[in-house]
């Protein structure tokens, strides 16, 4: 990202956030020039955002203990299962989950909080972004990433509507 805030005359300065909410509001009251954010129809309607520019794996952090060894077998009576809300995670488990429960966690301070309901034994499943995932298996003992992807999500950027990039200089000669 280091290319993109001179062209656009901003300096870079990477503020992570908990959420979609926070991310949103950051734009709103000016503290944010821009967020980098997932594409999906649920969000179509509210936010114009960039064409995609990358992709990114979603998938699933099973507890210690709780015996599910694949994606298939993530639906059954009693699994609780935490996402963020209005995340990526969050889309694909909604539409697929019939007996599972799905636990919205929302107004967290920050993505590590996701975690803590997990190491605590109070859910069995954490959705969220795969290469976070991988992070948090390392610290939660006998816990796993399930193989496969529960989804994938296209990246883009939303800017302020009233932005404008100011051109970029060069000094080449001719």
């Amino acid at each position: 990202m280091e290319w993109l805030a001179p062209r656009c005359g901003v300096r870079l300065e990477a503020l992570p956030q908990p959420g979609l909410p926070a991310l949103l509001g950051g734009m709103r009251e000016g503290r944010l020039n821009g967020v980098f954010m997932g594409i999906h129809a649920g969000r179509a309607a509210s936010i114009d955002t960039s064409a995609p520019y990358m992709e990114v794996e979603q998938g699933v952090l099973v507890r210690s203990g709780v015996p599910l060894g694949s994606l298939d077998a993530i639906d059954w009576p009693g699994l609780r299962i935490g996402v963020l809300d209005k995340a990526g995670a969050d889309f694909a488990p909604t539409r697929q989950l019939k007996q599972a429960r799905l636990v919205r966690l929302v107004r967290l301070p920050t993505l590590d909080a996701l975690f803590l309901p997990l190491a605590a034994g109070e859910l069995d499943v954490v959705a969220a972004t795969k290469s976070r995932l991988l992070d948090e298996a390392s610290k939660l003992a006998g816990s796993r990433v399930l193989d496969g992807r529960l989804l994938v999500e296209w990246i883009g950027m939303r800017a302020p509507r009233d932005a404008r990039p100011r051109p970029h200089s060069s000094s080449t000669a001719s």
